[in-house]
């Protein structure tokens, strides 16, 4: 759930730009300038989550497991890591 995670972040970051110019910057003369530029980073963001999140979960599906294996450890060996580190 990694991916979806981050695309939720970003899709709950993505707005603050555009929020902060239709909040502080609508007496500007030059604000017509600053929406299309909030509006820009919108459309960016929304569509980094769309690409980047399936691939980012096949990829974590396909390698994670391969990648994230852990060696199993025999009593003894348990024993004697645990002593060494002591």
């Amino acid at each position: 759930n990694l991916p979806d995670e981050w695309a939720t972040v970003q899709a709950a970051l993505c707005s603050l730009p555009l929020v902060h110019i239709k909040e502080a910057m609508s007496d500007r003369d030059d604000y017509s300038k600053y929406l299309n530029w909030g509006e820009d980073i919108l459309s960016t963001a929304i569509l980094s989550i769309i690409v980047t999140a399936p691939i980012g979960l096949v990829l974590i599906q396909a390698l994670g497991p391969k990648l994230l294996t852990q060696d199993k450890m025999t009593e003894n060996e348990a024993s004697s890591s645990s002593l060494s580190s002591s």
